[in-house]
């Protein structure tokens, strides 16, 4: 296999993290060891935007590489936090899970039910 099928194959999640150290590389943000500070990600528009044409700039030939078509699209996953917030986690504590289950499942065998006498028997 050559060098370019081989690039082309790189999965996009390990294209964003190889754009993140180069990133990382160009901003002043260095490696601390300490895992109580988070490191640096992009946080501004410019940022997320010099990020991106990073991503397109490791590419070879964006046009044959969807790695890298996904790796631009999907940059935002780089620099979004996924903690939920005192909001939403307020509106889950609400919720009885066993409710909410007894409910959906009801629900789905509702659809389900009515989906199924409508179909004409053969």
């Amino acid at each position: 296999m050559d060098d370019t099928k081989d690039h082309s194959h790189v999965p996009f999640v390990i294209v964003l993290l190889q754009a993140l150290d180069k990133w990382r590389g160009t901003v002043s943000a260095p490696f601390n060891s300490d895992p109580a500070v988070r490191p640096r990600y992009p946080e501004t528009f410019q940022e997320k935007e010099d990020f991106r044409k990073l991503v397109k700039g490791m590419s070879k030939n964006l046009n044959n590489e969807i790695n890298f078509e996904e790796a631009i699209r999907e940059a935002h996953l780089t620099w979004v936090d996924g903690r939920v917030s005192d909001e939403v986690k307020e509106v889950l504590d609400r919720v009885d899970e066993k409710d909410f289950f007894a409910s959906a499942v009801k629900s789905e065998m509702d659809v389900e039910g009515s989906a199924v006498s409508s179909v004409p028997a053969h």
